[in-house]
């Protein structure tokens, strides 16, 4: 098995488990100013998110 793909997608993995319990961690949502934030189901966002990575 090649190691360096088993890296990557223990990487992903983590990356993804990290965006669902950290949502700051998605670009664009934390440069949002506090308004725009409340417009945001932040709950579906970071799921949908996480489920990409």
């Amino acid at each position: 098995m090649n190691y360096s793909m088993l890296f990557i997608g223990m990487f992903l993995v983590a990356l993804g488990f990290l965006v669902r319990r950290y949502p700051i961690l998605i670009s664009g949502y934390n440069t949002m100013s506090a308004k725009e934030k409340e417009n945001v189901d932040i709950k579906g966002f970071r799921l949908s998110c996480a489920d990409v990575w």
